[in-house]
């Protein structure tokens, strides 16, 4: 369940659709990004490394959730993909994380001590 102006609302089930960053730029463009629900902001993303250091070729991903859950580096975008969806899923088992759009950074981490209050406008 997830707040939305107040009310409660039930949440589809959890479900990572990767998509390009840029579609519009060349194929060559090996960025990727996913958000856990239709609609919502995208919070996983994963990455070519195209540069000169240590990690060329190497798929970079990370985690976000309002707030940094993690990053890292895999030799190929299925398992860059899979780190990052299993960062993110993680997070949300431990309660530091939402999916985007349905709290805010600040809600994450308030004071446990504060009570939840369910508003009816």
């Amino acid at each position: 369940m997830a707040s939305h102006n107040g009310r409660m609302t039930e949440l589809p089930p959890l479900h990572f659709a990767w998509r390009r960053t840029w579609p519009d730029e060349p194929h060559d463009q090996d960025d990727w990004v996913a958000s856990p629900y239709e609609g919502y902001p995208s919070c996983l993303r994963i990455r070519k490394d195209k540069t000169t250091h240590g990690h060329v070729g190497e798929w970079h991903w990370i985690a976000n959730g309002g707030v940094l859950l993690g990053r890292g580096w895999e030799p190929n975008a299925k398992l860059a993909a899979r780190a990052a969806e299993a960062e993110f899923l993680k997070a949300l088992a431990e309660g530091r994380t939402r999916p985007l759009g349905t709290k805010t950074a600040s809600e994450i981490y308030a004071r446990e001590s504060a009570p939840e209050v369910d508003i009816d406008y």
